[in-house]
């Protein structure tokens, strides 16, 4: 009889965790709630409340896993929530993130302030990269795209001037070109040094 009241209390106690103690007793105060057969006498039944407890050693290593358990979903929480953060502040729009990327690159012994290395892994993470991006809002990212590699090239730059130059004679956007001539105008004075 014994044999069988621990059969069905392992049954309902093996798939709890040690924690819940209450919650065993009570599942098992269910199954056992009606009279119950025996596996060695064939006439025999048997009803019986248990009690369900965890010995002192048990309860405090149960208390010890469901501290660990909580600190671990304390940390994903807040590691979540630090990516969250992180992706409506930083990470909102591609002023503010390349602000803030180039202030963690300064902060690093060896910085790297390229700007390839932030359009291949940060650009991708900014909020306004996953909506659905309008022809003229990919022509702007394009040219701002283009200022930053001018700015690790500056030597192409009067290259880049001319082409757009010319590109603004050809739409017919005489004030535009106008413009851009007299950048590179200047331009080419500042890199050559000659007034």
């Amino acid at each position: 009889m014994l044999s069988d009241v621990h059969e069905i209390t392992r049954t309902v106690t093996e798939a709890l965790a040690p924690e819940e103690v209450f919650r065993a007793e009570q599942r098992v105060r269910v199954e056992l709630a009606n009279w119950q057969p025996t596996s060695r006498y064939r006439d025999v039944e048997f009803l019986t409340r248990i009690r369900a407890s965890i010995g002192r050693r048990d309860a405090v290593r149960a208390a010890q896993f469901a501290e660990m358990r909580r600190s671990a979903w304390m940390a994903s929480f807040v590691a979540e929530d630090a990516s969250m953060a992180a992706l409506n502040t930083h990470l909102s729009d591609v002023g503010r993130a390349r602000v803030w990327w180039l202030k963690q690159q300064l902060s690093q012994r060896e910085p790297d302030v390229s700007w390839k290395v932030f359009d291949e892994h940060i650009r991708p993470l900014i909020a306004d990269a996953h909506r659905p991006e309008r022809d003229v809002d990919r022509m702007a990212r394009i040219l701002v795209a283009s200022t930053d590699r001018i700015s690790e090239d500056p030597s192409r730059l009067p290259i880049l001037l001319q082409v757009m130059e010319k590109t603004f004679d050809f739409m017919k956007w005489p004030e535009l070109s106008a413009e851009v001539r007299e950048l590179r105008r200047t331009a080419v004075i500042d890199r050559d040094g000659d007034p």
